[in-house]
């Protein structure tokens, strides 16, 4: 698929506003394999005080270089680093701090350079607005583009749609960090038969709790079960009011923030994460509850919906139909806490999504794109 003559790639500049932890864990394995000489990671700031008060940490970088917020000297200084054996990866198009000079440094040095990108909210009004701005970046970028790291098939979808060449969109995923999967573990001192059910993220419109909570209603009452709730936002104080007004609120525990180390450990005491969103371009809460062997129930409007093809890792719902939630949770708690060979089994599998096996595969689309090797397919889509 390359666009000239073979390049053999040896550095990465990944260009981004935060450094985020659902990026970290694959760009540190790329900095480890031999391939690659140098990878370097420039965020435009630090962790912002939104997302350490939603429990978010400076992430472990390992040898990877980082540069928060650099001064223009060192920007121009990277973007001229051996450029027919660099590429430089966009975290975005419109509104990107580096948007600007990684584009204008693409045409003047002439270096590799790739997107990694969600797709937005296409629904409504906004959606069709959406879109033809978007059409006119892919006229306006495509010959300055490689190619597109677009988050799941719902990513590709989107960026075909709005006229970008089939041949350079790979579907890609967020990764999140391994940790030691505990199959006896659960919560607290409650029955052996009680379900543990977990939501974890902002509580906002956008995040579908309130439809989570009016679904969980209509289940019938003889069913054992517990909701807790991780997080915070502005719609926190309504989801309380909401559950005791529908008699539920016994059931619901508003854990609020919890320190983003901590969670992997709440997941690994549940039976089923909850992901209601209306829209989310991917959802990395999904990768962190399957890591930990808990399977999820998801919408289909998050682009995380690939990772749950097989039903014994979870489901996928519409984001918007309160009687299908209603059906699932029924059936999913009916069957009981989660067995220990389930949780290991599902652990096992999401291997395919860690920072190891998601580099080998960021580095096959790289020999894809610019040496015309085999096209890969994303391992979370192998047999």
């Amino acid at each position: 698929m390359n666009r000239g003559p073979a390049r053999e790639i040896r550095r990465l500049v990944f260009w981004c506003n935060i450094p985020s932890p659902h990026q970290l864990p694959y760009i540190r394995e790329l900095a480890a394999l031999p391939e690659f000489e140098d990878v370097v990671l420039v965020a435009a700031g630090g962790i912002s005080m939104d997302r350490a008060s939603l429990g978010w940490e400076n992430p472990v970088t390992g040898r990877v270089r980082l540069f928060i917020t650099p001064n223009a000297a060192t920007v121009v200084q990277l973007l001229s680093m051996d450029p027919q054996k660099t590429v430089h990866l966009l975290g975005g198009l419109r509104g990107h701090p580096y948007g600007p000079p990684v584009l204008k440094g693409r045409l003047r040095e002439g270096f590799g350079c790739g997107l990694i990108s969600e797709s937005p909210d296409d629904r409504g009004w906004k959606g069709h607005l959406r879109r033809f701005r978007y059409f006119v970046e892919a006229v306006r970028y495509h010959r300055r583009i490689d190619f597109i790291l677009a988050m799941g098939e719902k990513g590709t979808q989107w960026f075909r749609r709005v006229g970008w060449p089939g041949g350079t969109l790979f579907p890609f995923a967020y990764v999140t960090e391994s940790f030691p999967v505990k199959p006896e573990a659960r919560a607290g001192n409650e029955p052996a038969r009680t379900v543990q059910l977990a939501y974890v993220g902002r509580l906002i419109y956008q995040k579908g709790v309130d439809l989570l909570i009016r679904a969980l209603q209509q289940i019938p009452p003889n069913l054992d079960w517990r909701l807790s709730v991780i997080g915070s936002g502005e719609m926190d104080a309504e989801l309380r009011r909401l559950a005791r007004e529908l008699g539920v609120g016994s059931r619901i525990v508003f854990r609020g923030v919890v320190p983003h180390s901590q969670v992997p450990e709440a997941m690994c005491r549940s039976d089923l994460l909850l992901f209601p969103s209306r829209c989310d371009g991917w959802g990395a809460v999904v990768n962190e509850s399957l890591m930990c062997g808990t399977p999820v129930l998801c919408s289909d409007h998050c682009g995380a919906r690939d990772l749950l093809k097989e039903p014994w890792r979870g489901e996928v719902l519409s984001s918007d139909a309160m009687p299908a939630w209603t059906e699932a949770l029924g059936r999913w708690i009916q069957k009981g806490p989660l067995p220990a060979r389930e949780r290991t089994r599902i652990a096992d599998w999401s291997r395919c999504i860690g920072g190891p096996e998601i580099a080998r595969y960021f580095n096959a689309i790289l020999k894809h794109v610019y040496q015309d090797q085999s096209r890969p397919a994303p391992p979370w889509t192998y047999e």
